[in-house]
């Protein structure tokens, strides 16, 4: 069974603060979560959340001055704080065997775990063009073959480590990210409950769409058939980045994905 790290960034992007709601409340394989530079609010909602989840999670913590991220964290997070779940450092982390790690924005803490031995991870973020897909996902990509990731350029250094690596590294690239959009309809028909809940609080009666890039990635781990990959070697050019075709290459992207299994997944 795998053993599953959550690395999230919850600030003022609401997906990654409910892939570890939707993570906790469904998966009893999430052993541990870490955190880059979190802010006092950020760390006292992820340990509400490891408090109800009444799970053995470790939670793990990592500062850099050098990464910088200017998000203001999202007021629903202040409704859910906890000062008295354990928190650790990436220093103390021993057990490197048998993990898959998730990965989204800020590549810093999976460039720490990989010098520490962890080998699998699923990353958020890259691209892949006309010149690797079956199709375009969305039209805003029709005939690229880059584009700018929000994600790997966050940390370009370490995401530069990441690629030259010789871990396995699965990347949901930007196309199928930006179609993981739901709305309040759709939430209302969520069989989990602290996910629906949350949901419904963020999305409080708007008509808007809200992106769920961290939550494929997860989901994705759990279970790949929704998500079709290719191996590649990912490139980046004046922060652009694109992919090739590379047979040999321990570097996949996803390339198509069924958007209905996506959601029936979350649905429950």
């Amino acid at each position: 069974m795998k053993k599953i790290w959550l690395d999230l960034e919850i600030v003022g992007d609401i997906d990654d603060a409910v892939t570890l709601i939707f993570a906790i409340e469904t998966n009893s394989n999430i052993k541990a979560v870490s955190l880059l530079n979190p802010s006092k609010e950020e760390l006292s909602f992820v340990r509400y959340w490891l408090d109800i989840s009444k799970k053995d999670i470790t939670l793990f913590t990592h500062y850099d001055k050098k990464v910088k991220n200017k998000n203001e964290t999202h007021p629903l997070i202040m409704k859910y704080q906890n000062e008295d779940y354990p928190v650790y450092t990436l220093n103390d982390v021993t057990d490197t065997k048998g993990y898959v790690v998730l990965g989204g924005g800020a590549y810093t803490i999976p460039n720490i775990l990989r010098e520490k031995g962890f080998d699998n991870f699923v990353l958020q973020g890259g691209f892949a063009g006309t010149n690797v897909c079956k199709r375009t996902i969305l039209e805003k990509f029709e005939g690229k073959d880059k584009c700018r990731s929000f994600n790997p350029n966050i940390d370009i250094k370490a995401t530069r480590e990441m690629i030259s690596s010789q871990v396995n590294i699965v990347f949901i690239s930007k196309d199928i990210c930006h179609d993981s959009g739901i709305n309040i309809d759709f939430v209302k028909t969520i069989n989990y409950r602290y996910t629906k809940e949350f949901l419904l609080q963020y999305l409080n009666e708007s008509t808007r769409y809200k992106m769920m890039h961290d939550l494929v990635a997860f989901l994705y781990i759990i279970d790949n058939t929704f998500i079709e990959t290719t191996k590649v070697s990912l490139k980046e050019e004046k922060r652009q980045w694109f992919s090739k075709h590379s047979e040999f290459s321990k570097k996949e992207i996803s390339i198509d994905w069924n958007k209905e299994k996506f959601l029936n997944l979350l649905r429950g």
